[in-house]
């Protein structure tokens, strides 16, 4: 509530933060606004003019309510169930403002506005049931057409799959239920930033493919987890210099970037950067927030060039051959005149005789 300028017998100024709320309110929470009074003719704080005074609030028909409190210039604010941006409007008690030179004067004079903000009731999470393996022998390890070794991950157990240099591991959950994956992962060439259509972060390292398997031992095109997988990578030395500035990447087919929440770990074998997917299989690498060098170009040859006529340039044995037909030319005619002055002088051309 902002304290009006006009003359009255006392204004109202905010007080605890009212005014513009710092943050909103849920439906049906409650707050105490609390006003300073203060005399109109010097501005002069004092609250005792507001003792047994009555304050009358609307709201534009939000729904919110307002009930008196024991204190002196107090009101309890109880948030309506309306969801959205509410402007609270506070009139001075009867008799105690001054009647201004029209309806808009007057209003101005002896009333104050606050806006607070109703958010809307937190989600409540969903229960999902509890996890279930399928009703069948469940293998440890599965395999594919090409012989590779996949570790089994159920619903109930979760699993964990550690090449010696990669891990992924699931909690339970993690797969949805009656289902089983086969799950892997492996180092597949060194992070390159080629092709990207993004140039956030620099890719260091080796990038790893984390592949999946069904339970026919059959490969996954795309496979939605419950829950996010957490795969840990080594830190590459390029990324030692600042691990604050790292993250754990998913190379996507179109060639954007997907940076996943990522952590630094000290672990037994060496430090391990971490992270989430929840979509597999995926390629991932280390990315450090940074452009990456320009890849360089190779030097274009030599075009030929349009002039400013729009002619076209000649090439090097038209110049030859004009410099040749020039001479000639130039030649031709020192001769032609030299003929016509011996003719003037009665001097006689030269002739061969056989």
């Amino acid at each position: 509530m902002a304290c009006q300028s006009n003359p009255q017998l006392f204004c109202m100024s905010p007080q605890h933060g009212l005014g513009e709320p710092r943050c909103g309110k849920r439906r049906g929470d409650k707050r105490y606004a609390t006003a300073e009074t203060r005399r109109a003719q010097d501005r002069i704080k004092d609250n005792s003019l507001g003792e047994g005074k009555v304050f009358a609030c609307v709201d534009g028909g939000a729904g919110a309510s307002f009930k008196p409190s024991d204190r002196p210039n107090e009101i309890m604010f109880t948030a309506p169930e309306r969801p959205g941006k509410h402007t609270v409007t506070v009139a001075s008690p009867a008799g105690e403002c001054p009647v201004g030179e029209n309806d808009a004067n007057t209003a101005e004079r002896c009333t104050a506005r606050f806006t607070i903000t109703v958010r809307r009731p937190s989600t409540v999470p969903e229960q999902r049931p509890a996890p279930r393996n399928p009703v069948r022998e469940i293998l440890s390890v599965l395999a594919d057409a090409e012989g590779r070794q996949y570790d089994v991950f159920t619903p109930e157990q979760g699993g964990y799959f550690d090449s010696d240099e990669v891990t992924v591991s699931a909690e339970p959950g993690v797969v949805p239920n009656l289902e089983i994956i086969g799950v892997r992962a492996e180092a597949s060439g060194s992070a390159s930033n080629i092709g990207m259509t993004t140039q956030r972060y620099t890719l260091v390292g080796d990038r790893y493919d984390v592949l999946a398997v069904e339970a026919s031992e059959t490969a996954i095109s795309s496979y939605v987890l419950n829950a996010p997988l957490d795969v840990c990578v080594p830190l590459p030395p390029a990324a030692r210099h600042d691990v604050s500035d790292i993250a754990l990447v998913a190379d996507n087919p179109d060639g954007a970037l997907t940076v996943l929440s990522a952590s630094v770990r000290i672990a037994t074998k060496g430090t391990n950067v971490c992270g989430n997917l929840c979509t597999i299989p995926a390629t991932i690498a280390v990315g450090s927030a940074e452009s990456p060098d320009a890849i360089p170009t190779p030097t274009p040859e030599p075009e030929s060039t349009i002039p400013d006529t729009g002619g076209t340039t000649p090439s090097g044995n038209a110049l030859l051959l004009f410099t040749i037909v020039g001479t000639a030319v130039t030649l031709g005619g020192v001769g032609l005149v030299s003929r016509r002055r011996r003719a003037r002088q009665g001097i006689p051309a030269a002739t061969i005789s056989s």
